[in-house]
C-alpha cells in the first residue's frame, strides 16, 4: 500500500505544523481496509495542525451518544475501594527576594473507587472527588491573589482508551476544568498516554504550547483575602479496556516527570501574591512523587489502583501484543524535492502477514492531521509507504504509531522514528514561524460522580498553600 502526500509547515522545527495533499492511492492493487485514510487535505486556517485535539462535541449529540454507550457497556460489578499513601515533594520558584523553596516531602493519603473486574470493550468509570480545602494564610502585609495555571496529569495503562469525562462544577468555585489526552512534549493528542485535567486551551506553567510562569490563565482560584476556600468540581472520568490484562492507574512518572522540580511533574500551579513594597510575586510550583529532591519514584505512585480487564464475550484476539516498527527513506532532502518512506512492522508474535491497521504520525512530537482529522494511513500485512515532499527545511523526527484497531487510537503496539535533515531549495526562503499555536479542546461534559479518586490531593493543596503563608510571611517580615 502507497500513499503520497506532502507535507508542509508553516512554523519552526519547535513549533512545526503540516499540510498534507494526497497525489496517489492504493497501488499494487492491495485494498484499502475498510474505514481507513489513504490521503490528506489541508491543515487548520493558521497552519497549526501539529498538536492535534480531538473535536470539541457538537452539542446534543456526541456527548448525547456517549453518554448513551456508556449507560450501555458500564460494567455493574461492585466497586473496589484502596487507601493508598503517596510521598510527594513539591518545588516553588519566587520571582522575587528569595530563592528556590523546597515543600515537603508529604504523605497524601489517597482513597480510590474503581469496579475490580470489566470485560474487554466495556466502559468503566474512575472518580475525581477532591475534599474542600479551607485555611488561613495569616500574612502580616499583602494579600494572596490567586492560584492558577493548575493541571493534573495521569498516566494511562495500555490497552485502556479514554472515553471522557463528565464535570460537575454546581458546587465548585474553580471552574474551567477539562480533561483530554496529550502526549510527552504536552500537546492535545488523541493518541497520548497522559491524561492530563487543566483548561480547555490547556494553559499551565509548562509543558504546554500554552504556558507562562508569569500570568495568570487556565484554571483559577481567585482569593483576594488571606483565607483559602477551595471547592473542587467532580469529575467521573470514563475508559474503555481494549485488551484483557491488568491495568494499573498512577500519576504521571515517565521521563522527566519522576524527577524533582519539572514542568513534566504530574502536578503543578501558580501562586500569585501583592505585597506593598515588592509588588507582585510569582511562584510556579512543581510536584512530584519523591520523597526528597534526589529521591526516587514512590513505588505507589504508578499503580493506585489496578483493574482487571477480562477478555470479552467472543473477542478475536490479536495473534501478536507488540510490533517493531522500521521506517526506510532518504535522511536528508530539499525542500519540495520528493522522497518515498517504506514503514515495515514485525510482530512479537506471528507472521508479518497477521499486521493490520493504521499509522498515524507526529512530527517534533506534533501530530500529523487530515484536515481537521488525524491522518491515518493503513497498514496491510505488515508494510504501508508514502511518498513525502518537504516544504520547510530543518530537522524533523517523524515518528509513526501502529494501532491494530482503527476504531480505537489509543492502542499503541509499536512506534517506529526517523530523522530528515532537509535543506532549503535553491532561492527560496522558508516560511516564517507565525506563533500560532494549536487548538486545545477536551471530551468533557457535565455530569455527576460519586466516591473520591485521587482525593488525597486535598493534602497536598494544603501543604502548598501553607508554604505559601510561612513564605510570605518571612518576606514580608525580612
Amino acid at each position: 500500500m502507497k500513499t503520497r502526500f506532502t507535507l508542509a509547515s508553516a512554523s519552526s522545527a519547535t513549533a512545526l505544523a503540516l499540510l498534507l495533499t494526497p497525489v496517489a492511492i492504493a497501488e499494487d492493487g492491495v485494498p484499502t481496509p475498510e474505514g481507513a485514510t489513504t490521503g490528506a487535505t489541508n491543515s487548520d486556517e493558521d497552519g497549526a495542525a501539529g498538536g492535534n485535539t480531538t473535536p470539541a462535541p457538537q452539542e446534543g449529540a456526541e456527548d448525547e451518544g456517549a453518554e448513551q454507550d456508556s449507560e450501555k457497556d458500564a460494567t455493574p460489578a461492585a466497586p473496589q475501594v484502596r487507601d493508598v499513601e503517596l510521598t510527594i515533594s513539591c518545588k516553588a520558584t519566587p520571582s522575587k527576594v528569595a530563592g528556590v523553596q523546597h515543600v515537603g516531602p508529604e504523605k497524601a493519603a489517597f482513597q480510590l473507587t474503581a469496579p475490580g473486574e470489566v470485560k474487554t470493550g466495556e466502559v468503566f468509570s474512575l472518580d475525581l472527588d477532591l475534599d474542600p480545602v479551607a485555611m488561613d494564610l495569616p500574612l502580616p502585609a499583602g494579600t494572596f491573589d490567586s492560584a492558577s495555571r493548575l493541571k493534573l496529569d495521569f498516566a494511562l495503562p495500555a490497552g485502556v482508551s479514554f472515553v471522557g469525562a463528565d464535570i460537575d462544577e454546581s458546587g465548585a468555585n474553580i471552574k474551567g476544568l477539562s480533561a483530554f489526552t496529550v502526549n510527552e512534549q504536552g500537546y492535545p493528542d488523541p493518541t497520548g498516554r497522559i491524561l492530563r485535567f487543566a483548561s480547555a486551551d490547556n494553559q499551565t506553567i509548562g509543558n504546554s504550547p500554552n504556558s507562562s510562569k508569569s500570568a495568570e490563565g487556565g484554571v483559577t482560584y481567585k482569593a483576594g483575602q488571606n483565607k483559602l476556600d477551595l471547592r473542587f468540581p467532580k469529575v467521573s472520568a470514563k475508559f474503555r479496556a481494549t485488551s484483557p490484562g491488568e491495568k494499573a492507574f498512577g500519576v504521571r512518572t515517565a521521563g522527566k516527570a519522576g524527577q524533582y522540580g519539572q514542568d513534566e511533574n504530574f502536578l503543578t500551579l501558580l501562586g500569585k501574591v501583592s505585597a506593598p513594597v515588592l509588588g507582585t510575586v510569582w511562584a510556579p510550583v512543581q510536584c512530584a512523587p519523591l520523597s526528597d529532591k534526589a529521591g526516587p519514584v514512590d513505588a505507589s505512585a504508578a499503580s493506585l489502583l489496578t483493574v482487571n480487564a477480562l477478555p470479552g464475550d467472543g473477542e478475536d484476539a490479536l495473534k501478536y501484543s507488540s510490533v517493531d516498527v522500521q521506517i526506510t527513506g532518504p535522511n536528508t532532502g530539499t525542500v519540495k524535492e520528493r522522497g518515498t518512506y517504506r514503514v515495515e512492522l514485525t510482530p512479537n508474535e506471528g507472521e508479518a502477514k497477521d499486521v493490520n491497521g493504521v499509522l498515524t504520525f507526529t512530527d517534533n512530537g506534533r501530530a500529523v492531521m487530515n484536515g481537521e482529522k488525524l491522518l491515518q494511513v493503513p497498514v496491510v500485512r505488515g508494510v504501508a509507504e508514502a511518498d513525502l515532499s518537504w516544504l520547510q527545511s530543518g530537522t524533523h523526527t517523524l515518528e509513526a504509531r501502529f494501532h491494530p484497531q482503527r476504531d480505537d487510537l489509543s492502542l499503541v503496539l509499536g512506534t517506529g522514528s526517523i530523522d530528515v535533515e532537509v535543506a532549503a531549495a535553491p532561492g527560496e526562503t522558508d516560511e516564517q514561524d507565525k506563533g500560532k499555536k494549536p487548538n486545545g479542546s477536551s471530551s468533557s461534559s457535565e455530569g455527576s460522580s460519586t466516591k473520591g479518586f485521587f482525593g488525597g490531593i486535598k493534602e497536598i493543596f494544603e501543604k502548598i498553600f501553607g508554604f505559601f503563608a510561612e513564605f510570605f510571611r518571612s518576606i514580608f517580615t525580612f
